[in-house]
């Protein structure tokens, strides 16, 4: 552990609360102006949509964490064993993808 991952997970904890805040605001639009009209704008829905993504990947965030933690340890037991990430790589490139087009959007 080095001082670049420090800063790396404070500004992954920056961009959830950043995320949470834009959510409760979105809420607090969404309630004022009611879901017919809140709708019809098209910034609005742009803004469900970079939410949504933005969620997800924060949720697939923490899903490769614990996942690799889960497979290093698997590893470590047993290491004559085959580490196999080929599934965690597929799903890295779709957290890229997804963080691509959300940095997109936004």
């Amino acid at each position: 552990v080095s001082v670049s991952d420090y800063i790396i997970m404070g500004c992954e904890f920056v961009f959830i609360a950043f995320i949470f805040y834009y959510l409760v605001e979105e809420c607090f639009e969404l309630k004022k102006q009611g879901c017919k009209n809140y709708f019809k704008e098209f910034w609005n829905l742009m803004d469900v949509v970079v939410i949504i993504l933005s969620l997800v990947c924060i949720g697939f965030n923490f899903y490769r964490t614990f996942t690799v933690e889960l497979k290093i340890d698997n590893l470590l037991a047993n290491p004559h064993q085959f580490a196999d990430f080929d599934i965690l790589s597929y799903w890295q490139m779709q957290f890229n993808y997804g963080v691509a087009i959300t940095a997109f959007l936004a």
